[in-house]
């Protein structure tokens, strides 16, 4: 399940949220902070081998949880409540937590995880100009 989540659809997020932030898409931006906020309680939930129930009871599922960041809960809260800016910064700490604790428990996955790091991490080139529509 780690493997699954780390391999996930968080490939160039920095870049794509940038992008959305940049031309004021809010709605999107939102939903790309879900889409990161559930692969980073699915790796945890493999980390901690906790069944995944989905994602209903959140608070419930994280107080299970021995391996996680420190205040999750109250950082992924926090995240939507910030300007889309700041919750940008919270939620990309937060997969790069995770990160960094699948790394620890599985060093045997270090060199995927890396590269997941990489993609995540990594930004495209902007356009010099907007496209004209």
């Amino acid at each position: 399940m780690v493997r699954r989540y780390i391999a996930g659809d968080l490939r160039e997020w920095c870049w794509w949220i940038d992008q959305l932030l940049s031309r004021g898409d809010t709605l999107l931006v939102y939903q790309s902070f879900n889409e990161a906020i559930f692969s980073v309680i699915s790796i945890l939930m493999g980390l901690n081998k906790i069944y995944h129930p989905g994602y209903k009871w959140l608070k419930y599922s994280l107080a299970e949880m021995s391996i996680q960041p420190e205040n999750l809960g109250e950082r992924i809260q926090q995240a939507y409540q910030l300007a889309p800016h700041q919750g940008f910064v919270t939620i990309q700490s937060l997969v790069l937590e995770s990160y960094d604790l699948a790394v620890q428990a599985l060093p045997q996955f270090a060199e995927e995880i890396t590269h997941a790091r990489t993609r995540f991490l990594h930004q495209r080139k902007r356009f010099e100009h907007e496209p004209s529509h």
